[in-house]
């Protein structure tokens, strides 16, 4: 099976999938409907939160919980376009990143959109 490189979704082959091709449709447009509309709400408390791929793919992030640490969100390393929202209460940052990247630092209680 290959994956799509942005959204890593099935590639079907023509052909693939006699029979099944719906299932595999089917979780597709489930990614597909993540990544346009949906938003992920990640509780920290600070240190470094690293996206999975399946996290990488919503549109909105929103940040929450009591920082007692300075917290950086990672995101995978390819074109992207987030909206961040910083919910977050204490003396601390949020800042999201690349792997390699310096960042971009979010504002308490604001959402700024950031692209990858």
């Amino acid at each position: 099976m290959t994956t799509t490189s942005y959204l890593e979704w099935e590639d079907q082959v023509t052909g693939a999938n006699n029979n099944t091709w719906g299932d595999t449709a089917d979780a597709n447009w489930t990614i597909f409907e993540t990544a346009i509309a949906r938003y992920l709400p990640i509780s920290t408390t600070g240190g470094t939160t690293t996206l999975s791929t399946a996290q990488n793919r919503y549109p909105i992030l929103a940040i929450t919980g009591v920082l007692i640490s300075n917290a950086t969100i990672v995101v995978k390393t390819q074109e992207k376009n987030f909206i961040v929202k910083n919910d977050t209460t204490g003396a601390f940052t949020v800042t999201v990143k690349t792997a390699a990247g310096t960042g971009k630092t979010i504002p308490r209680g604001r959402a700024v959109q950031v692209y990858c």
